[in-house]
This record gives C-alpha cells, structure tokens and sequence, in this order.
C-alpha cells in the first residue's frame, strides 16, 4: 500500500502569482487546509493568493484588510449539480490600526452576493459616523478610501462603493467583463467599468468633472441610472420587459458626457452641466432608430438576462460598428471585448471560469516504486487560460 505524505507541484502561469497560494473547499471532508474564505484570508500575508474551489454551497463572507487575490472557478454548468465558487460577501476595508487595507485586491471567476467597498474600520468608542453596512459594533472613517481593486469575470449581484457612511474617494477602480445586478458607486476617481452586463441599478456619484471616470461598452438592460463625473462611451442601454415602449427612463446626471451609446427607449433626462454627443435613440434625440436586435432570439424577445443569451448584435441592427473606436457598442467591442466561454454547453456564456484559473497539463510520478509509508513525489504541470 503506498501512501501519498508529500507532493512535489509545479504551476505555469500565464499571470504572475504573489507570496503563498492558499486553496479554500466548504466541501464536507475536503483535504484543503482552510474551509472558510475569512481563515484563508487571516492566515495570509498580503499580495497571496487565495484559490475557492467550485461548490454547490455558499461560501459565507469574509472582511478583507490586506491586498490579497481571490480567484474562483466560476461557473461549471456541465455538473450533475452546478457548482460555483459562490461567496456571500466580501467586506473591503482598512485595518483597526490603519496600518494596512485592502487596496490592490483582484478578484477573478466569483460570484459574489455583495462586494462592498468602504471606509476604513476604527475601534468601537471612536467618535466616527456610524455606517449600517458593516458589522455591528464597528465605526468608519468618512476620509479614508480603498483603491486599485480589479474585478474580472465574475457575477456580482451587488457593488456598493461607499454609498453611506461618509465620502471616501475611492482609486483606480476596474472592473472588466463581468455580470453586475446593481452598480452603487459613490466618490470614484479615475475608474474604469467596461465590457459588463449590467442588468438593474447604475449609480455613479462623483461631485463634478475631473474625476476621470469611465463607462464604456457595457451592455445594459437597466432600470434606472445616475451619473454625476464619468465619460459614458460606447455603451448599449436597453431595458427588458414589455414596458419599455410606453415608459420613459428617467435620467438625473451632472457633469457627464454621452457618446456614441445606443439608448433602446424614450429617454426623459434631468441634467446640468452634461453633455450628449451623438447618440442613438429610440424615438428621440439627435437619431430615431429602431431598437437593437440580437442573434440569439431569447435575446431579442427582451425577457430577464440569462446565461444562455447571445448578446451579439445581428449585422443590420443600430449600434453595429456605431462605437466611437469604430467596433460595436456593447460588450464585444471595445479594447477589452467579451470572450464567451466554450464548454460542453457552448450556450453558457456568462458564468465561465476565470482564465487565471489554471488547467491541468501534465502529471509525472517522479519515483514509481517506493516503499510501504514511503513518500510519492508528483509532479504537476498547468497553467491559466489565458
């Protein structure tokens, strides 16, 4: 009987990895150290990186005050049971002392129910303003931000940057290719949201220009937005539903500038100080089109956003080439376009895994033939997707 007491591991990525990699699994009897997302993250220094494997069971939140990188595997449609790494909450915040915060975090191939980027923590008794967004018991600082956080490829059901509890500004903010229910975005500078689906509630609120923000094509089937200081460029807003023909989407924006978007409804605007270039509108506006059509006819019937949409747009609908960089508004234009998954279900295009993910390549056993207790050296060869 031979029994496994060691592994020799090698990993070839294609994206460069930090300090310690630490692998996190909720699954009952798994051989992983760290069951828990908040133990994984307290036993880390920063810049590791913290790998959540795949579950059919939430993994509850954790409260982040270090850089770290969390990277899930996203999606896997093609199980007996869909697994996803499927977090309730990430807290994004300062330390008690101040000595260290959780800028610089990355997140890659989650779906996270909150990710909430706030003030920094002080001690209770601290005279703070209360915020109701972090635990009881806790204060925040209304002057201290966090920063340099990247997002990609994950589904995000709730962002929230600071929308009570103070005005923090908030740094350097990306986030790419993602799937967003609602965006809450309060003191951002210098951001970038491009190439999401963004599917409910968009608020920017930045006080004024010169906070150098941009939006830029994301697919939008929204219900509401609100932007106060961002370059809103090359985007497709649409709403789903049979509504959108007879209600007008109201607008509240200050210190905004629209280009090159598609807006597929009436538009009923409140503005100062913003400025519409050339747009495209349903029945207003500089352009009357009709509304955009895509390839994939679930899409087209305009219900509720799902995995298994084709968001491509059909070669003779508005907004084809229409983007300022001469390629589509939407998600598959741009710099940084969508990369659908392709699996065994080459429809599921919106939950995939992360490429940072790594892929297993090749498996050695260094010494076949070894003794009873004895020790088995492997060695593992992957790399990411990218």
């Amino acid at each position: 009987m031979k029994k496994v007491i060691s592994f020799s591991v090698l990993f070839c990525f294609s994206i460069l990895l930090f300090g310690t990699t630490r692998f996190v699994d909720n699954a009952f009897g798994a051989p992983t150290a760290y069951s828990t997302i908040q133990a994984a993250v307290d036993a880390s220094a920063p810049n590791d990186t913290i790998y959540i494997q795949a579950s059919i069971a939430q993994y509850s939140g954790a409260t982040v005050t270090k850089p770290l990188v969390f990277i899930g595997e996203g999606a896997l449609p093609n199980q007996q049971q869909q697994r996803t790494s499927k977090v309730s909450l990430f807290i994004l915040a300062y330390s008690d002392n101040y000595l260290s915060s959780a800028s610089g975090c990355k997140f890659y191939g989650l779906y996270i129910q909150s990710l909430r980027i706030g003030n920094g923590y002080v001690n209770p008794g601290q005279s703070n303003t209360s915020c109701s967004c972090f635990p009881s018991g806790f204060f925040v600082n209304p002057y201290i931000g966090i920063s340099n956080i990247t997002c990609e490829r994950n589904y995000i059901y709730g962002f929230d940057a600071n929308s009570t509890g103070g005005h923090s500004a908030h740094f350097n903010i990306v986030f790419k290719n993602n799937i967003i229910q609602d965006l809450l975005g309060k003191t951002l500078f210098n951001s970038v949201f491009a190439n999401n689906i963004i599917m409910g509630t968009v608020q920017f609120l930045n006080y004024g220009f010169g906070s150098g923000n941009t939006f830029s094509h994301n697919t939008c089937y929204l219900t509401s937005f609100r932007f106060e200081g961002a370059n809103v460029v090359d985007n497709l807003f649409d709403r789903h539903g049979s509504a959108y023909a007879s209600d007008n989407f109201n607008v509240t924006d200050s210190y905004a500038y629209f280009h090159r978007n598609v807006f597929a409804y009436p538009l009923a605007t409140n503005t100062s100080n913003t400025t519409f270039g050339e747009n495209l509108f349903t029945n207003q506006g500089q352009v009357i089109q009709g509304r955009p059509t895509y390839n994939d006819v679930i899409a087209t019937t305009y219900t509720a956003p799902g995995p298994f949409w084709n968001l491509h747009l059909n070669a003779t609908s508005i907004g084809v080439g229409y983007g300022a960089d001469g390629t589509d508004v939407g998600i598959y234009g741009g710099t940084d376009p969508w990369v659908d998954e392709v699996s065994t279900d080459e429809r599921f295009r919106y939950f995939a895994a992360p490429r940072q993910w790594p892929v297993l390549k090749e498996v050695n056993i260094l010494n076949p033939n070894t003794t009873s207790n004895g020790t088995l050296n492997v060695q593992i060869k992957a790399k990411s997707q990218n």
